[in-house]
């Protein structure tokens, strides 16, 4: 793991604060608010899907999750229940989790939201990548895409809110509910923003790497945008880098900041002797199709980053760098 586990929430970006004139408005605003300022729904989907435990009296799990957490200032509370350690009495019990899964990029909860002047509504909370839950919102801020693109090419880890309101269900009512059911039709609650500081020994295990003569690859779930920008700070990539992207129905090797793009056809030796190459979960789908096999073969050796990759394709870029003669 090249990232520090001593993550830093920098805060949440993408919503109003004060007075509001809704999440489509195209009015100037603060690009990210601390987190424990941000709107209480956007607190109680940070609070509330996760996947932490109370242990002994400490809280154990995804170090995230734990920064998220500390951010807005709530506790976890016995019986798997959430609430402000200040201010708001509202607490939230979560009662049906669907987990994290890498090849979804997202996780939801349904949680009960018990207040001192009412009985229990019940919440449906998501949390995940923001390509994947874009089409799951009922409306979007205008600016969400060039938002969340802007801060994954600064290097921070960025994932997208959503809750929906169910009202008021028996508990035989919540069990029954599929991840279908909830991951829809939700309201957009922001984006958090998570720096993520190389560890200590990062750069100089890498600068090891490469004198050794090492073929030095970095493979991460990551956004690609975040994945390209950390390669850079630890010098896997020394040269423009290009991410393979579908453009309407045509795959082109577009540079992260989009100014350029090339033919995804280009001689793979051309691209090489300019770029440094970046395989995103898709564009690695696409390659490992029978079809384009010998493409990915040849493009292999200039690859230098593998970003939102599912274990399974993990998998297959080891089979398919040793059958080229590579060693881990």
């Amino acid at each position: 793991t090249l990232t520090s586990d001593n993550l830093v929430v920098q805060g949440v970006a993408g919503v109003d604060v004060g007075p509001t004139a809704g999440p489509t408005s195209t009015k100037p605003r603060v690009l990210i608010v601390p987190a424990d300022e941000s709107p209480f729904e956007t607190q109680c989907v940070l609070a509330s899907c996760q996947s932490l435990a109370l242990l002994d009296g400490e809280i154990v799990g995804d170090p995230l999750e734990k920064a998220c957490l500390t951010a807005i200032n709530w506790s976890i509370n016995k019986g798997d229940s959430v609430s402000p350690k200040k201010g708001r009495r509202s607490s939230l019990k979560i009662c049906q989790r669907f987990h994290f899964a890498s090849a979804l990029k997202r996780m939801s909860t349904v949680c009960a939201m018990h207040s001192s002047s009412a009985g229990p509504a019940h919440l449906v909370t998501v949390k995940g990548a923001p390509e994947v839950l874009k089409d799951m919102f009922t409306s979007l801020p205008y600016d969400y895409e060039t938002t969340y693109t802007k801060l994954t090419r600064q290097g921070a880890r960025v994932l997208a809110l959503g809750y929906r309101h169910l009202g008021s269900l028996s508990l035989r009512e919540v069990h029954a509910l599929k991840r279908d059911d909830v991951e829809k039709d939700l309201t957009f609650a922001g984006l958090i923003v998570i720096s993520c500081p190389l560890k200590e020994d990062s750069k100089r295990n890498v600068r090891c790497l490469h004198e050794s003569s090492h073929h030095v690859v970095m493979v991460t779930g990551d956004n690609p945008l975040t994945a390209c920008h950390v390669a850079k700070e630890l010098k896997i990539t020394n040269k423009k880098t290009l991410i393979l992207t579908q453009d309407n129905d045509e795959w082109v090797w577009q540079s992260v900041g989009g100014a350029n793009k090339v033919a995804m056809d280009t001689r793979p030796s051309q691209l090489g002797d300019q770029f440094d190459l970046c395989l995103a979960g898709d564009g690695l789908t696409h390659l490992l199709l029978a079809e384009n096999r010998r493409l990915f073969s040849n493009l292999l050796p200039y690859v230098k980053v593998f970003a939102r990759v599912a274990p399974k394709q993990k998998e297959s870029v080891v089979i398919s760098y040793k059958a080229l003669g590579y060693v881990t």
